[in-house]
């Protein structure tokens, strides 16, 4: 509670399906909010003791599912749309002792991993 009252100026959504025809993912976004600099971010919680780049990745593919086609409720319903894209991801490891969202910069090579992961998923399977 400390750090979203420091950190987030509004949450933007919460449990919201998302989706790529591009990629051909889809998955539920635990949360995105806007910080106090009006940059955009995606934030999921983990049970872990600590943050793992994989982590940052899947919210990187959530942000590139956003993007492209917007929220959705699970019946399929569009929420909303952004109007700019996402400008970083976060992580809460909530297993952690003393848990602190920690955030990932990176979009470019997080966008550029994804897309990676999933032309070699294709191939493997």
């Amino acid at each position: 509670v400390d750090w979203a009252v420091k950190n987030v100026k509004r949450f933007l959504w919460s449990e919201a399906h998302c989706y790529s025809k591009e990629l051909w993912l889809g998955g539920i976004s635990d949360c995105g909010y806007e910080d106090m600099n009006g940059k955009v971010a995606v934030l999921d919680f983990k049970s872990s003791k600590e943050v793992y780049l994989s982590q940052f990745w899947q919210c990187v593919a959530y942000a590139i599912q956003i993007e492209e086609n917007g929220l959705y409720t699970p019946d399929g319903e569009l929420l909303f749309k952004l109007e700019k894209p996402i400008d970083y991801v976060s992580i809460l490891p909530f297993g952690m002792d003393k848990p602190e969202v920690q955030s990932n910069f990176d979009m470019v090579g997080g966008k550029e991993a994804i897309k990676a992961m999933v032309v070699l998923y294709k191939k493997l399977n």
